[in-house]
Formats: structure tokens, sequence, C-alpha cells
């Protein structure tokens, strides 16, 4: 709970009271969110997989 709660401060959004159930497709968006974010940070790397030396 205490990760979603700081989550939430950090991106200005209001924490929901304990309980309360979040809409699917608020979670949907923000998954896909963090896909992307991911993606554009690794490349077409997986995100646990270390960098190619050459």
């Amino acid at each position: 709970m205490q990760k979603g709660d700081a989550e939430s401060r950090k991106r200005g959004k209001k924490v929901r009271p304990m309980g309360e159930p979040r809409p699917k497709d608020q979670i949907k968006l923000e998954s896909e969110e963090h896909c992307s974010a991911d993606r554009s940070v690794v490349g077409p790397y997986h995100v646990d997989m270390p960098e190619p030396r050459d």
C-alpha cells in the first residue's frame, strides 16, 4: 500500500482512501504507461538484461 501511495503523491494525484477499489481502466492505463516508459529507457532489451558490451 505504501508504494502505491508514494507513487500517487509523486504524480500529484489524490491518494485514494484505503479500501477503495481502483477502476480497472485506470490500472490498464497505468500499466501501459509503465511499459512504454520502461521500453524508452532500455530500448529493445529486457529491463533485467545487462547491456551488451562491444
